[in-house]
């Protein structure tokens, strides 16, 4: 992913992010539409559970391992 095979973002305006939530959920339920990608939702809720079963066993874990 990245060189140092570390990644740390912080967040400075808790606010705005959660607005900005708020927004695009509301606009779901208006138009029926959503704007994020459902393919891309899973595909980061596979690589948080196959992060966590990797360092759990200690192995590489791919995404095709977990059936979400």
């Amino acid at each position: 992913w990245c060189e140092n095979e570390k990644f740390t973002a912080e967040v400075e305006d808790n606010f705005t992010a959660f607005k900005r939530t708020l927004f695009y959920f509301l606009k779901l339920i208006e138009t029926g539409i959503s704007d994020i990608n459902a393919n891309l939702t899973i595909n980061l809720m596979k690589t948080l559970i196959a992060a966590r079963i990797s360092e759990n066993e200690k192995r590489e874990v791919y995404l095709d391992e977990i059936n979400i």
